[in-house]
């Protein structure tokens, strides 16, 4: 088997293993605390993969798991960004596109962090962020941190490097 076959075999594998704790998680996400006004709502794929209006996301199944990346993406930055302008995770939050993707990510390469004192003192900001946030109640059953973490997951997988958000969970 050469390295790139075992490379593609690992990232098989991280992917059903991702799904599969995806699929035990039975608690579902409260989306209202993202409702604007009473002519809002989050948006959800139906299982025709339609977006309907809903005020809650159940994340087992894989229509939860790709509703999950499309409220993180649109209503939940929107929120963040509004909430919490100040938190210093949130301020570097940006959706951008890489590879005809949209993903959330920060501006600083978190795979790069000892590169200078400027991006150490970033990524602690990072990290004091997403402790701001792991206090922070969502709903009754995830905090905000809980719901970029699922994002992350959801995304990511378990890669680390760039810009990816796995470094700041991981640590």
């Amino acid at each position: 088997m050469t390295d790139k076959d075992y490379k593609r075999v690992v990232e098989y594998a991280d992917r059903i293993l991702n799904t599969s704790f995806f699929f035990q998680l039975e608690d579902e996400i409260d989306l209202s605390k993202c409702i604007e006004d009473s002519d809002s709502h989050p948006l959800v794929y139906n299982t025709q993969y339609a977006l309907i209006p809903s005020y809650t996301l159940n994340l087992n199944n894989l229509n939860g798991i790709d509703s999950l990346k499309h409220f993180v993406e649109n209503e939940f930055l929107n929120w963040l960004k509004k909430n919490y302008a100040d938190n210093p995770l949130v301020k570097d939050l940006d959706l951008r596109s890489n590879r005809g993707k949209s993903i959330l990510r920060t501006r600083l390469e978190l795979d790069q962090i000892d590169a200078s004192l400027a991006n150490q003192k970033t990524y602690n900001d990072y990290l004091i962020g997403i402790n701001q946030l792991s206090k922070v109640k969502f709903d009754d059953n995830y905090t905000v941190a809980d719901i970029l973490a699922l994002y992350n997951l959801a995304v990511n997988g378990t890669k680390l490097g760039g810009r990816y958000l796995t470094a700041i969970f991981r640590d």
